[in-house]
């Protein structure tokens, strides 16, 4: 597989990235490329997520708005989840289980075992969250972390499971938050990119069958509740309040 890039006259090697059109890998392939004029080559993991779709088509059209970055910005690598080796998939699952993170982590690790690169990923600063079922990786991570977001060589004990799940990546993003990305990107110049990032995992249809974020499951309200708007498809905006039960239901943001 070519890995490569040209800049000018230059051969330079990409810094590879997951990348799924979302907002912390979308902010690091904005901040590569318009900002540190590097190569990337992004890399999606496809699978049935109800989400598929609308992230591939948010990519699409990232991509194009990105048309500027010439030949750094490379062909997305797609990669179908049904590809990657099932030799350790039981055990980074209990990892996982057991450090309470989530499971789509399995599947970036098993690719990355096979990949012949250092992989980045986008996990953004953790912060406070009342949600026991699941921790922030960057809470894990951060002890795990030098100051280049690489892996240390030494880890404690009770991490060293985790130091082998996530080999081979880096994670330059654990220092920041969603709203100091979106400071940055203002400042910038593409403030407007990272809004129309995709986040919803369980996105609605509408009666033309474009899909529109739910503002309901966990990374919408997360968006709204710290990025204080989300842009659908439509060119709709979701206001800034998260999702709020009545009467033991669930009920919708506005949109606005």
């Amino acid at each position: 597989m070519l890995h490569s890039a040209r800049h000018g006259s230059l051969i330079v090697e990409p810094t590879d990235l997951f990348w799924t059109g979302g907002w912390d890998s979308t902010f690091r392939l904005c901040q590569l490329l318009l900002e540190q004029r590097a190569a990337v080559q992004p890399i999606y993991i496809e699978n049935r997520r109800r989400s598929r779709r609308a992230e591939l088509k948010t990519m699409q059209m990232l991509q194009t708005r990105l048309a500027s970055a010439g030949p750094l910005l490379l062909p997305t690598l797609r990669v179908d989840r049904r590809s990657l080796a099932l030799a350790h998939r039981s055990r980074n699952l209990r990892i996982l289980r057991h450090h309470r993170l989530g499971f789509q982590y399995d599947q970036l690790a098993r690719f990355r075992e096979s990949y012949p690169h250092e992989i980045e990923i986008g996990i953004e600063k953790p912060h406070r969250t009342r949600n026991v079922r699941h921790v922030q990786a960057g809470f894990v991570l951060a002890p795990m972390l030098d100051a280049n977001g690489r892996l240390r060589d030494t880890v404690p004990e009770e991490l060293r499971d985790l130091r082998q799940l996530f080999d081979g990546m880096r994670f330059p993003l654990v220092h920041l938050t969603k709203p100091e990305m979106l400071r940055i990107a203002e400042a910038a110049g593409y403030g407007e990119l990272l809004r129309r990032t995709w986040s919803c995992l369980t996105p609605a249809r509408t009666p033309r069958r474009n899909a529109v974020p739910c503002g309901r499951c966990r990374p919408c309200r997360l968006r709204i509740a710290r990025c204080r708007i989300v842009i659908t498809k439509s060119g709709a905006r979701i206001a800034r309040q998260p999702a709020v039960r009545r009467r033991g239901r669930r009920s919708r943001p506005s949109v606005a």
